[in-house]
Order: structure tokens, then C-alpha cells, then sequence
């Protein structure tokens, strides 16, 4: 999944489907951008209850070339926001 590519705040895809016990890969394009689990009502605050995940503010430079990648396991196949 790439993460602000052509300095786009957006995911591409911004959708998928995957199988318990797969990997999704969030490349990061600059400038800075993060991925995290929130809820639909406020997508960039991250959940407090045990169940979130972020990868930090990520900061790249350059073309995305080299892109700064997070890897999410998928463990369960109930929707993530």
C-alpha cells in the first residue's frame, strides 16, 4: 500500500481484503505520514484499548525510490480503520 504518493494524503488501494496470518506493506513517499488503527469517527487518533497500532510519524526525502515500508500482520479479518 503506498502511503502519500505524488504528496497525496491518501492510502493506494484504500481498500483490501487479506487473510488471517497475511502482511500488508505500507510504503511511505514523502514528506511524512504514519498509519494507525483508529475508529471510523476520529481515523487519526489511534485506539487506547490494547488493540492499536502505529508506525510512528515516518519522514522520507526523495522520490520514494527507497521507500520506508511498515508491516501490518492481518489477525482476524474483521474491518481495521
Amino acid at each position: 500500500v503506498t502511503v502519500g504518493d505524488n504528496k497525496a494524503l491518501a492510502f493506494k488501494p484504500d481498500s483490501i481484503t487479506a487473510d488471517v496470518g497475511s502482511s500488508i506493506e505500507f510504503a511511505f513517499y514523502p514528506p511524512i505520514h504514519s498509519v494507525t488503527r483508529s475508529s471510523f469517527d476520529s481515523p487519526c487518533a489511534p485506539l487506547a484499548n490494547g488493540t492499536e497500532f502505529w508506525s510512528g510519524a515516518i519522514t522520507t526525502t526523495g522520490d520514494g525510490t527507497n521507500a520506508i515500508v511498515f508491516t501490518l500482520t492481518v489477525n482476524d479479518t474483521n474491518p481495521i480503520w
